[in-house]
């Protein structure tokens, strides 16, 4: 009883001492844990190699992301203690988190990276003054960065036991991270047979990619860091982009930070994924929507010729998502007062923002309506028919059964691919436990706290009826661009719509969040910075299981391989 009696009582007083010296437990909890975590995770796999280097090269790699990670858990915490602006405590997450996500996502290792990679380096070469090829369906590439993609091309595919792409891709960051070019060679590159060496789309979307490139091209370094380069460009544009999409928030600023660092999204910004600029424009241009809506003074010329700038960038960037483009519809009539117009103060200037959106996507729109109506097109590499608007009309039974059968099989699949259940080219899953509490935390995101603005029903109407008009349209491009007529009865049955991920609903997950605000729920006190702390662990929780997986692939290639 006595040894009960003393137990009890020092744990007592260590309660009590936690208690008054919680601002410095917390950090020295925080780097325990994490250490911790790391440390298993690398002593339970590390061991089992028989290659030395091998061994020596993966704990390089390990203390560098522990030591990352440590130190974006301290600022981040420390940060919080001072009560600094939300925005800038994400920046420090996004930064931190998108570079160990460069560099541990093999090269050409997320979905259609190798297509985007080839047209960033389409539009660099325009940028340096370099000319098409002669037959017009190739693009230039150095000699150097040609032997990076041809070194690494097969670490893609992490699962294939006779393919030693990943234990090459860790070889080659560590001698070729810094490396220099070796020769002005220029060589032919045809891209994939999908896609050719550009994809069709706005090059505005790959601006920073390219810039990347070209700055590595003129810096004179080798393909290894040129390739990463590019990466980092990307993640920096979209940590900047919604830094001031944050900033510009009049409430809600705790939805949109989760949002964005929602490990799908920090994972794309690491990557030459275009979807990065999607998704940065269509948050960009909603928060300066609520700001001019919600926030203080009054919409001025200058505010109007942003939106505009604004709607160009987001509606050719992808057809489906302009139609966010009308939440400037909230913003109410009085906003407008000093634009010195004597009638229709709210309509013109609308009227130019939706006119600028719409003469951006027209060009773009062209190729993608004419595929939809055109009955002769056939998909790249399909054997089946596509789906066509004419073979709907003329089969509308089909449509109850392509809705039932696409929501029930695919929806809980869409969510969880939404928040992190695949990454990289949807080869490395992640824990459910940690997307269970990603999905958590965002929905604790979406109640607003005491004293926050709440929007009206009408207001919240809009936003429904533009969230569920994109998620439609969404829909609709993949059933028409991707989903195939099937041929027998049992291949019927199943029809649904093919080719939907969960990211592509990502640019308008703020309007779907900010539809669960009510009066009914809120919380007492602000907890922005709580849950900033919380995805960031998540976060941290998911890079550890990347890791993990990885090394766990590479240790089963190492060990089937003949010594």
């Amino acid at each position: 009883m006595g040894f009960f009696k003393t137990f009890r009582s020092v744990a007592q007083s260590l309660v009590r001492w936690v208690k008054r010296n919680r601002r410095v437990c917390i950090p020295v909890l925080g780097i325990i844990g994490l250490l911790c975590f790391f440390a298993w995770g690398f002593f339970t796999r590390i061991p089992v190699f028989n290659r030395e280097e091998n061994v020596k090269l993966l704990s390089n790699v390990f203390l560098v992301l522990a030591e990352l990670m440590l130190f974006t858990f301290l600022a981040v915490l420390y940060m919080c203690w001072c009560k600094v602006k939300l925005e800038y405590i994400f920046l420090v997450c996004a930064l931190c988190l998108g570079v160990a996500h460069t560099f541990i996502v093999v090269p050409f290792g997320t979905c259609d990276e190798i297509d985007h990679f080839s047209t960033a380096y389409h539009y660099s070469n325009k940028l340096l003054g370099v000319g098409p090829t002669k037959s017009g369906k190739t693009i230039y590439m150095r000699e150097d960065d040609m032997a990076f993609y041809e070194k690494t091309e097969k670490s893609v595919n992490i699962y294939h036991p006779e393919r030693d792409g990943l234990a090459k891709y860790y070889r080659i960051m560590g001698t070729e991270l810094f490396s220099l070019k070796t020769s002005n060679k220029l060589v032919e590159f045809g891209g994939t047979k999908i896609n050719g060496p550009v994809v069709k789309m706005t090059p505005t979307v790959y601006v920073p990619q390219a810039l990347g490139i070209t700055a590595a091209r003129l810096l004179n370094l080798g393909g290894c860091p040129t390739y990463y380069l590019g990466r980092l460009c990307n993640l920096i544009t979209y940590a900047v982009l919604v830094f001031f999409a944050i900033r510009f928030m009049p409430f809600g600023k705790k939805m949109l930070t989760v949002a964005a660092m929602l490990p799908i999204m920090i994972h794309q910004s690491a990557s030459y994924s275009y979807d990065v600029s999607v998704v940065s424009f269509a948050f960009l241009f909603f928060a300066y929507s609520l700001k001019m809506a919600f926030g203080p003074g009054k919409v001025r010329w200058k505010n109007v010729i942003v939106l505009c700038a604004l709607a160009a960038l987001l509606a050719p960037a992808k057809v489906v998502y302009c139609f966010i483009c009308l939440t400037c519809f909230l913003i109410p009539k009085e906003k407008f007062s000093e634009l010195n117009l004597a009638r229709y103060k709210k309509a013109i200037p609308i009227a130019l923002v939706l006119i600028t959106a719409f003469l951006s996507f027209g060009v773009f729109a062209s190729a993608v309506v004419g595929r939809i109506i055109d009955p002769s097109y056939t998909q790249p590499l399909a054997e089946a028919r596509p789906v066509t608007l004419g073979y709907l009309l003329r089969n509308m039974q089909v449509i109850p059964m392509i809705i039932f059968n696409s929501i029930i099989t695919e929806g809980y699949k869409y969510l969880e691919d939404m928040l992190c259940a695949n990454l990289g080219w949807l080869n490395l899953p992640i824990n459910p436990l940690l997307i269970y509490s990603v999905f958590t935390i965002l929905l604790m995101s979406a109640i607003k706290h005491r004293g926050e603005h709440q929007l009206n029903g009408k207001n919240k109407l809009l936003l429904f009826g533009i969230a569920a008009v994109t998620m439609i349209l969404v829909c609709a491009s993949m059933l028409f661009g991707w989903t195939m007529i099937p041929k027998t009865d049992q291949a019927f049955a199943d029809f649904r719509i093919r080719g939907v991920q969960g990211r592509y609903f990502l640019p308008m997950l703020p309007v779907l969040l900010i539809l669960f605000q009510s009066r009914a729920i809120s919380w007492k006190k602000n907890i922005d910075r709580a849950l900033t702390v919380a995805i960031l662990t998540v976060n941290i929780f998911v890079i550890g299981n990347m890791y993990g997986h990885m090394i766990g692939v590479l240790r089963q290639i190492l060990t089937d391989t003949p010594q």
